[in-house]
């Protein structure tokens, strides 16, 4: 894909992915991932949640440590209607419970910004909560997970993702307030205004856009396309 002006240019359609509960997509680890490593990055999405199947905490995203551990992950708890859980090392540093969104009937916007020892929430725009980590993040050699979380060690599969995942962004950069306000303002444009650098920050854009059953292509052009793990295919949602 070659960007054009500021806008998303992808003719296939806009659309979502529908992830049941046994699917996810797996970005395996690779050189433009380890430059997160600098635990300074901003991950952003949008999400709508479905009913929700069985005693897990289903998982947004997930990265894994070398030991088999969370090093990153975020989370839907099913016990409390829209709690939002933000893990880093194996600890909760952010639990929150918004009362402006309801992620079951609606889209929600969200955005991490990770600058260490500092780390944010954002919902539609608006930061909700901050905290601060209990160490930096060392994501090792492991892979990038949307819809599920896993166990490395034993590569076991879990705490999957029940409902519509739409245009996941990850930037190399932290993203100011103001760019997160207009992301979620302006859903299809990555920029503001056109520089030619403007986008050399994005190592992953994952559209959804085209209907695949094997592979999301990653639209930063950063080679960082996203295996569909799935046992009876995903479903699509048109926007």
């Amino acid at each position: 894909m070659i960007f054009i002006g500021c806008e998303k240019d992808d003719d296939s359609g806009n659309r979502s992915i529908i992830l049941d509960g046994n699917d996810c997509i797996r970005v395996e680890y690779s050189e433009s991932l380890a430059t997160l490593n600098r635990n300074k990055f901003t991950i952003e999405g949008w999400v709508e949640g479905d009913s929700i199947l069985g005693d897990d905490t289903p998982a947004l995203w997930m990265i894994g440590d070398a030991a088999g551990g969370n090093e990153l992950g975020m989370y839907f708890d099913h016990t409390e209607p829209n709690e939002i859980i933000i893990v880093v090392d194996n600890q909760i540093v952010i639990d929150v419970v918004p009362q402006k969104y309801d992620y079951y009937h609606q889209y929600v916007f969200f955005a991490i910004t990770v600058d260490y020892p500092n780390i944010k929430l954002y919902l539609n725009g608006a930061e909700e909560k901050s905290a601060t980590m209990p160490d930096s993040i060392k994501f090792m050699w492991n892979d990038f997970l949307i819809g599920a979380d896993t166990d490395s060690v034993n590569a076991k599969l879990g705490n999957w993702w029940y409902g519509s995942i739409d245009e996941v962004r990850l930037s190399k950069e932290v993203l100011p307030p103001e760019t997160i306000e207009f992301h979620h303002k302006n859903p299809d444009k990555l920029t503001e205004h056109f520089t030619p650098t403007g986008l050399d920050s994005l190592i992953g854009l994952w559209r959804f856009n085209t209907e695949n059953e094997s592979v999301i292509f990653d639209a930063s052009n950063s080679g960082n396309s996203g295996e569909i793990i799935t046992d009876e295919g995903v479903d699509w949602r048109n926007q």
